[in-house]
């Protein structure tokens, strides 16, 4: 059987698998032995990851899922944008987003006093090209984030341009 749903959940590499057995297993917020090596393999993965991507070690963050990551993301944004540049107060989200993004969108709106809004792009029956066109022209001034899914497995549909 060949397994084509990698959107959903991807099966783990076998060296990643082998790496992982030989890691201190630990809680990386421990003060003891076990929780040092664990927070050790944390940092050094942290600073791999962070040379690869050219960046500081402290500008790679783990999250616990893609929920987490999109929470963190727009809520991220919103928070350090604001302070220093409060006209950009518009989230696009397109109607097709996963639910994490839109959810979290339609929350930091409602939280944010009127400081943010959330706007969701109307896509249903659009074609690829319809999309990314009204993708570009929804882009303002006022516009802090942007999130357009360009494929989705729950549809089976890509919205990508060929």
């Amino acid at each position: 059987m060949a397994y084509l749903d990698h959107a959903a959940s991807t099966p783990v590499r076998p060296e990643a698998i082998a790496a992982w057995h030989e890691s201190p297993f630990g809680n990386p917020a421990s003060v003891h032995g076990v929780g040092r090596a664990a927070r050790r393999a944390l940092e050094e993965a942290r600073e791999a990851i962070a040379a690869h991507l050219g960046v500081t070690a402290a500008e790679v963050v783990f999250t616990s899922s893609g929920t987490a990551a999109d929470n963190l993301a727009l809520v991220g944004i919103h928070r350090g944008r604001r302070r220093s540049d409060s006209a950009r107060d518009v989230v696009l989200v397109s109607a097709v987003e996963h639910p994490a993004v839109a959810a979290t969108a339609d929350a930091a709106a409602a939280a944010s006093a009127g400081t943010l809004t959330a706007t969701f792009t109307v896509t249903e029956g659009a074609s690829a090209a319809v999309l990314n066109c009204n993708a570009v022209s929804s882009l303002t001034q006022t516009t802090l984030a942007a999130s357009w899914q360009s494929l989705t497995n729950g549809a089976g549909l890509s919205l990508a341009q060929n």
